[in-house]
């Protein structure tokens, strides 16, 4: 209910919970008030979300759905790939010879005598759906520069997006 100037009470037609936003959440407050919508705000994080942990976070090297940034330990040249599957199966190619077709890393390690540097790898991004990661691939790529790639990743992305993909990332990387 809500107070009316003359007085008397009278019940919202509706309500609405949203996160709590400061300065912004107190004008939608005021906005919905005029359409008579209750607004009620709940903050992001909670001192719950802050102490209790139910699920386990996955270890780096067991996450799969990834775009990673990798280098050669001895000459720090590096790649960007992705892969479905999890990052130390992925790790582990990059490391046969057999595989120095597919990979530009294998092939770069077995024809300069050089190390992978496993420990000193990002993911740089996450998504499980195969189209979406080889277009997150593609713009890593295209940031990254890295000297491996043999070529622009599975999409190819208008250069008119250059000046969004080379600006820092604002979020933290995983």
């Amino acid at each position: 209910e809500k107070q009316q100037d003359g007085g008397k009470k009278e019940r919202y037609q509706g309500m609405a919970v949203l996160p709590y936003v400061k300065h912004l959440s107190e004008k939608i407050r005021k906005v919905l008030n005029e359409y008579n919508i209750n607004a009620v705000f709940k903050p992001h994080k909670t001192l719950r979300s802050y102490l209790v942990h139910p699920k386990q976070k996955t270890e780096k090297i067991k996450k799969t759905g990834v775009v990673y940034h990798i280098k050669c330990k001895t000459c720090k040249t590096d790649y960007i790939g992705e892969t479905a599957r999890q990052m130390k199966d992925r790790l582990a190619e990059h490391r046969r010879p057999s595989m120095s077709e597919v990979s530009p890393m294998a092939n770069h390690l077995k024809f300069n005598k050089h190390k992978l540097d496993e420990k000193d790898y990002k993911i740089v991004d996450r998504d499980n759906n195969w189209r979406k990661r080889g277009i997150r691939e593609s713009i890593q790529i295209r940031r990254f520069n890295p000297r491996l790639n043999r070529d622009e990743g599975r999409h190819r992305l208008s250069h008119a997006w250059d000046d969004v993909i080379k600006l820092p990332v604002t979020h933290a990387q995983k």
